[in-house]
């Protein structure tokens, strides 16, 4: 739909397709923490979850590089060009939603070969709204700090780098592109070691401090 509404030039039809986009891929993410911290436990699981953010952050920083690439080998005007890169990741996205597919029959098949049939939860076990009242504060001070991170790192890097390279330092768009997704790459050359260095040494308050 975000795809859609760039081809023809309609902001609302991209913003519907975004806030799609954005449910659903929060959702992916909540469940993929969630198959991890089945199959991985105590001192396996900051390596697990550093070596997917690894990929996740690798799959942003090839958007980033690709995408500007892809736009500019086509001839047109700007706006169809942009659909090109567009369309190019709804394809990606396509194969994403067949690795989850596969993920989900990966992780039944091996309920099965464990013999579990089903997962009953007890009602101590469910989620209810009251039990955020006795979540403690440094819970809360990590989710404000995660949400202040997010929403000053993705506008920039989504937005205004790119601007700022063309316009104060005169980046092509390609280049702008390509440079301003640096940061995705640096993150994913030390999310695993960082995970594989809290799981052997712990004090994971401390390391979410630094």
């Amino acid at each position: 739909m975000f795809a859609l509404g760039g081809a023809n030039v309609s902001y609302p039809l991209m913003l519907t397709g975004r806030g799609i986009f954005g449910l659903g891929g929060e959702c992916m993410s909540v469940s993929q923490s969630a198959i991890i911290s089945q199959w991985f436990k105590g001192k396996e699981l900051s390596f697990a979850f550093g070596v997917t953010l690894c990929v996740a952050r690798c799959g942003s920083y090839v958007n980033g590089w690709a995408l500007p690439a892809v736009a500019n080998q086509f001839p047109g005007e700007p706006v169809k060009q942009i659909a090109y890169g567009l369309f190019l990741g709804f394809a990606i996205c396509c194969m994403s939603w067949l690795m989850a597919i596969l993920l989900a029959c990966v992780d039944a098949y091996a309920d099965r070969k464990e013999g579990k049939k089903g997962v009953k939860l007890s009602d101590e076990e469910k989620f209810h709204f009251r039990d955020l009242k006795k979540f403690e504060r440094p819970y809360w001070l990590l989710v404000a700090s995660c949400a202040l991170i997010y929403c000053v790192l993705f506008p920039y890097l989504s937005n205004l780098g790119v601007l700022m390279l063309e316009e104060k330092y005169c980046y092509d768009k390609v280049s702008a592109g390509q440079t301003n997704f640096l940061p995705y790459l640096i993150s994913a050359f030390l999310c695993a070691p960082m995970g594989y260095l809290i799981d052997r040494i712990g004090k994971r308050a401390m390391f979410s401090k630094l």
